[in-house]
C-alpha cells in the first residue's frame, strides 16, 4: 500500500506543479488567457474521466479567469457538464487556435504527432504545458515554445522524504 500512496502522491504533485507552472508561463495572468487543451481521458485511446487529471489541472486555471478549448478524440462531450464553460474543438489543431497555452494531459499517441510550427502559428503565446513529459523540452524549444513539464516524479519524491 506505500506503493500506491507513494505514486498518488507523486500524480498530485505533478497536478500543483503543473497549475503553478502554467500561470508562469502565461506572463502570470490567467485572466483573459486561453488554454488550448488536447486529452481529457485519464488513459489514451479510453473514455474514462473519473479522476482523469485533466479535470484538476483545468479547474484551477478556470477559477483563475483563463478560458478553455479543449479538444479529445473520445470524451468531449462527456467532460461538457463536469467543466463549465469550456469550448468543443474538433480537432488538436482547432484547440490552439487563439490559444495563449496549450495543455496536453493526456498520453494519447496523436498527441505525440502534433507539429509544433503548426501550432505556434495559430495561437497568440507559444507555451506549452506537458504534465506528464510526453515532449523532449529541447526539442520543443527549437520551435519557439516555452515548455511547462511538471515537476521529475523522482526530484518529487527525494524533497518529500526530506521535509
Amino acid at each position: 500500500m506505500k506503493v500506491i500512496g507513494g505514486m498518488v502522491q507523486v500524480n498530485e504533485g505533478q497536478i500543483r506543479c503543473i497549475t503553478v507552472k502554467i500561470p508562469r508561463g502565461a506572463c502570470g495572468e490567467l485572466a483573459g488567457k486561453t488554454m488550448g487543451v488536447s486529452g481529457l481521458s485519464f488513459k489514451p485511446n479510453t473514455d474514462e474521466i473519473r479522476d482523469t487529471p485533466s479535470l484538476s489541472i483545468l479547474s484551477p486555471l478556470q477559477q483563475g479567469g483563463a478560458q478553455v478549448k479543449a479538444y479529445d478524440p473520445v470524451t468531449a462531450e462527456a467532460v461538457g457538464p463536469i467543466l463549465r464553460d469550456v469550448t468543443p474543438a474538433n480537432t488538436a489543431y482547432e484547440a490552439t487556435d487563439g490559444s495563449d497555452v496549450l495543455v496536453v494531459p493526456a498520453k494519447w499517441d496523436g498527441f505525440r504527432e502534433l507539429v509544433f510550427f503548426d501550432i505556434k502559428d495559430r495561437m497568440r503565446l507559444a507555451v506549452l504545458a506537458d504534465p506528464n513529459h510526453i515532449y523532449d523540452p529541447a526539442a520543443t524549444a527549437g520551435t519557439g515554445f516555452t515548455y511547462e513539464g511538471a515537476a521529475d516524479p523522482c526530484r518529487y519524491l527525494k524533497l518529500r522524504q526530506m521535509n
